[in-house]
């Protein structure tokens, strides 16, 4: 028979509970099952989990793309 020490290092091993320093234990929020290999809209499947998608821009630049990524875009330099 284990401890619950044990039993915690365990469930947190699971991902079914967290612990913060000098607070405690806390039972996990739900994970999002998401299978990519499967087509869908991501923010539709995660809604229907009962989670609130968002998303966020980190960083935006617009910049020339340069000969290589051009070509593979299909585009065309401006001035070319």
């Amino acid at each position: 028979m284990g401890t619950l020490r044990q039993a915690l290092q365990q469930l947190e091993a699971e991902g079914l509970v967290y612990r913060e320093n000098r607070r405690g234990w806390f039972v996990s929020p739900r994970r999002t099952r998401y299978d990519p290999t499967r087509i869908s809209a991501f923010m539709e499947h995660v809604s229907t989990q009962g989670r609130s998608p968002r998303t966020e821009c980190l960083q935006a630049q617009l910049r020339p793309a340069g000969d290589a990524l051009s070509n593979v875009m299909e585009t065309r330099c401006p001035g070319t």
